[in-house]
């Protein structure tokens, strides 16, 4: 899974989550953040936008953490691990 900074919203940041799996959803993606002990406000998969893709995953989401100073800290740690069979 890739993590970067994406936007930094009131009062938290939102972090691009890349390179995650089809089968994915915004409420694997908050259970992953929460098993390292990150609070998440909301977590979201994008999907295609047309007739053809709308329901298959793009592999990536939006994850908003609450706490900024916690961001640092929640990418160093996810960027060593596994999800779904992929490397973070």
């Amino acid at each position: 899974m890739k993590l970067l900074l994406v936007e930094k919203s009131r009062p938290g940041m939102k972090l691009y989550v890349g390179n995650v799996p089809c089968s994915t959803t915004g409420a694997d993606l908050k259970s992953i953040f929460g098993e390292c002990g990150r609070d998440v406000s909301s977590a979201r998969v994008t999907y295609g936008n047309d007739l053809i893709t709308r329901r298959q995953s793009k592999g990536l989401g939006i994850v908003e953490i609450p706490d900024k100073s916690a961001v640092n800290y929640t990418i160093e740690d996810l960027s060593a691990c596994l999800f779904n069979g992929r490397k973070q």
